[in-house]
């Protein structure tokens, strides 16, 4: 009996592929590139070496991803729908909010942390949490939230969760911090708890960690102000003051070389508009040279006079 949609081929036709061998292909394709990603630097495989670990040719590589981009794409797809689905069906089974979100929150943590290499290769363009693929996990985190009803601003609860789970904070804890992936969970959940109790110390602060970005909490003292973030970097208030003052003096010094900078430029433009007869741009750029100099060095006066000279 012959199946549907299969043609038979005529002697010395060659045989082209069909719909199930082409998706074999692809499956073959996602598991060779993930195995050769994990054992080696993204950056450093090669289409080629792909094609050559799958045992396919180059051209059944290239019918089903035009690069490596597209494939690091798929890849995220893949894993990004397993997410959803088994979120889903979890939030479907399981009725208290709290322990849905702290379930939700520890799974991207760990969609994030297992595709780091692949949400880091610049041209796939995912990395960001502004990116649509990411934006349903805000809004699940939103709606659960808005079940929970913790006390304060539920928008800027869900942002801090949110933030947390960025491909560059979890770069920096696991790379950085060397922290296991065990104990940014443990920690997220823990904060999620405290914080659906009003249990956590002090209040959620204006000011950001140093050293990963994140929103800080203030924990008034009778003798002292203490700060903490999510991650659990924490500072004195001189000690975070001093950091502040560090950034503010090497954003101070960068300001001057750039209005520097920004004042040669301008003077090597007016001297090219002079030579060729152009006399109100020539005007202009001199005009925008000296503003570049006069404001490098109202800037540098007040470095000066801070004592930083």
């Amino acid at each position: 009996m012959i199946e549907p949609n299969l043609i038979l081929q005529e002697a010395g036709e060659q045989q082209q592929p069909t719909r199930a061998d082409a998706l074999i292909n692809r499956v073959v394709i996602l598991k060779t590139a993930m195995k050769l990603f994990t054992e080696r630097n993204v950056h450093d495989v090669t289409m080629s070496d792909i094609a050559e670990a799958a045992e396919i040719g180059k051209g059944t590589l290239y019918r089903h991803f035009k690069d490596k981009a597209q494939l690091c794409q798929a890849m995220l797809d893949e894993d990004q729908r397993s997410l959803q689905d088994r979120s889903l069906e979890y939030f479907r089974t399981q009725g208290n909010p709290l322990d849905n979100l702290g379930w939700f929150l520890e799974e991207v943590a760990l969609f994030v942390d297992r595709n780091r290499p692949l949400l880091c290769v610049s041209s796939v363009n995912m990395m960001t949490l502004e990116h649509p693929a990411h934006w349903w996990w805000r809004q699940t985190i939103h709606g659960l939230l808005a079940q929970i009803n913790p006390p304060g601003d539920i928008e800027y609860l869900t942002d801090l969760f949110y933030v947390m789970l960025d491909v560059n904070t979890i770069y920096f804890q696991r790379k950085n911090q060397g922290y296991p992936i065990e104990r940014i969970t443990d920690r997220t959940e823990k904060d999620l708890r405290q914080q659906s109790r009003q249990g956590r110390p002090g209040e959620l602060s204006v000011f950001t960690c140093p050293e990963c970005g994140g929103c800080l909490w203030q924990v008034d003292e009778e003798k002292m102000v203490r700060f903490r973030c999510h991650v659990g970097h924490a500072y004195e208030g001189e000690a975070l003051l001093a950091e502040r003052s560090e950034e503010l003096e090497a954003a101070l010094w960068t300001a001057v070389r750039m209005l520097k900078e920004k004042a040669v430029l301008s003077e090597q433009l007016a001297a090219r508009a002079r030579e060729s007869g152009r006399t109100e741009t020539a005007e202009r750029f001199e005009e925008d040279a000296r503003a570049g100099h006069n404001q490098a060095e109202l800037v540098r006066q007040c470095l000066r006079e801070g004592g930083s000279d």
